[in-house]
């Protein structure tokens, strides 16, 4: 008689198998080492208490510390894009089923860095300085950091020493309450602060997955493009940029939406306004989750009535408890005041005042800069509007994220981060096999740009702090990235990769399945969600 054949069933994974299984452990390693490197290289003010450790000391005191620390960094960065990289091939492939998993590994990666010193940005500096002129009795909205000498600007960068507040006044009052627990501490004001970020980033990994399922995408997608990205750890837990808890209330607003809870879900989207202003695109979007779809446009502008009517209590509210007006309405114009050399708007701009002073024509730069900007703010705005009154096939949730991420690449200033506004929320939406392809290129790109320390706002427009290093780390990077044949493919060749994939989606259709589904249990859309041994190249 024969034996019975063995089973082949894959077993369930445990967090502990999913870490050391498809690459999980590369990235944690990653994350590991870039929190080691900031140690000698993220932005510390001078009097925090760690910068006298005598390690800390040694790893940013001396030349051999500041090289080592800068290839930490450098070498975590790549190996956590490795690490990504290689997901994504799983997660097209079908291997990988559980995006709740990812969320777990998502928080591993994580960790490391919360504690450490910032990396790639040192906005968070600038977010206490802030805070603490609220905390004075100072209107942020009128008058800048500088204003107030002292230990609050030791880590504030140049570019923002003399400009006023362009942030909500829900997020200037989180800053007050920070500065007003932890004092002249800064460095530990910093990381409560961050715990404002990660608590977006919590909110993005709850809600993204749902609000994809509740429109037929693939949850476990989803999260890898948009929550495992590595421009989420360098940028919305290392850097702790408010951007994370705007996109953070603006998903769990969508996600109240679908639920048929639109008050609820009104009140988030203006929470995420009173945090950075963008976060309104959503409304016009929510209001048509709320009408439903084919409804009359009378139903859809009583939607956007209500909503606006809502958020304007809201604003009211947050500004009487911060203690605060609309002055931040004059302040939005802060980012703009520096010229961004990845703006193309801006890099254009200048190119043509260039072009006229060389021809003999004067120095027009800045009007250039100022009709250019305008334009291009009200084409966006225009493409809104024809998005909300014909949305075509279109979702909501995908006209959202189109609105963002043309608000952000056409905006006078281009930050990495500001690129998230769109791209998370499209994961949500569900990127098409032609569009993976160029959002993991992209990935990749901004992955070298925040390494090489090249400022995207400077007044010389295109500004890199050590071009030696800058060099070093970019060539380092390539070779890491492309050494390998896996990600290499992934890169190159990700368009005849992704066009394979089964489960992602063809073309931007709405779905049937938009219903009161957010809070399913954590299953996937595909059978299994179970982790399979994955299959070297």
């Amino acid at each position: 008689m024969s034996a019975a054949p063995r089973s082949t069933s894959p077993r369930t994974a445990t967090p502990t198998s999913v870490l050391a299984s498809q690459h999980g452990l590369v990235g944690l390693l990653g994350t590991s080492l870039m929190a080691i490197g900031a140690l000698g290289v993220g932005y510390l003010p001078e009097r925090a208490a760690i910068a006298s450790w005598p390690v800390i000391e040694v790893l940013r005191d001396t030349t051999t510390g500041a090289f080592v620390s800068k290839a930490l960094v450098a070498i975590g960065a790549v190996l956590l894009l490795r690490a990504w990289l290689l997901l994504g091939g799983d997660v097209r492939a079908g291997r990988i089923t559980s995006w709740t998993r990812l969320n777990r590994m998502f928080w591993f990666w994580a960790a490391p860095l919360i504690l450490a010193p910032p990396l790639f940005s040192q906005d968070v500096y600038s977010y206490i300085a802030q805070g603490h002129l609220l905390a004075i009795g100072l209107d942020p909205y009128s008058m800048a950091p500088s204003a107030v000498p002292g230990p609050f600007l030791e880590a504030v960068s140049p570019v923002w020493l003399d400009t006023p507040a362009p942030y909500g006044p829900l997020f200037l009052l989180l800053a007050k309450l920070v500065v007003m627990i932890t004092g002249e501490n800064i460095y530990l004001a910093s990381v409560l602060l961050r715990f404002t970020a990660l608590f977006g980033v919590w909110l993005i990994a709850r809600y993204l997955p749902r609000v994809a399922q509740a429109y037929g995408v693939d949850g476990t997608t989803a999260v890898w493009v948009g929550l495992l990205n590595p421009l989420v750890f360098m940028h919305f837990v290392s850097g702790s940029h408010n951007d994370a808890l705007m996109v953070g209330l603006v998903l769990a607003g969508f996600a109240m939406a679908i639920k048929d809870r639109p008050y609820l879900a009104i009140v988030l989207i203006a929470l995420a306004g009173t945090i950075k202003i963008p976060a309104l695109v959503g409304l016009g979007f929510l209001g048509l989750i709320w009408a439903g779809k084919d409804s009359s446009l009378g139903r859809k502008v009583r939607c956007w009535a209500i909503s606006a009517v809502v958020t304007l209590g809201v604003f009211l509210l947050i500004n009487v408890i911060a203690g605060l007006g609309f002055g931040w309405i004059d302040a939005l114009d802060t980012p703009g005041m520096v010229r961004s050399w990845i703006s193309p708007i801006t890099s254009f701009g200048v190119a043509a005042g260039w072009l006229t002073s060389a021809a003999g024509y004067g120095q027009h730069t800045e009007t250039i800069l100022t009709v250019l900007r305008a334009l291009a703010t009200l084409a966006v705005l225009a493409y809104a509007a024809k998005l909300l009154l014909r949305p075509d096939s279109r979702t909501p949730i995908r006209a959202a994220g189109t609105v963002l991420l043309l608000l952000a690449v056409f905006g006078p200033v281009i930050q990495p981060w500001y690129l998230l506004w769109g791209i998370i929320i499209l994961a949500a939406a569900g990127f098409t096999r032609r569009d993976l392809p160029f959002v993991v290129a992209a990935t990749a790109a901004l992955v070298v740009h925040g390494l090489a320390q090249s400022g995207a706002t400077s007044e010389a427009v295109l500004q890199v702090a050590d071009p030696l290093s800058a060099a070093v780390v970019i060539a380092a990077a390539v070779i890491g990235i492309m050494s390998s044949r896996t990600t290499r493919a992934e890169i190159l060749n990700g368009k005849a990769r992704w066009a394979g994939a089964q489960h992602v989606i063809d073309v931007h259709r709405p779905s049937a399945t938009a219903e009161a589904t957010v809070d399913a249990p954590t299953t996937t859309t595909r059978p299994g969600g179970r982790i399979r041994r994955r299959e070297r190249p």
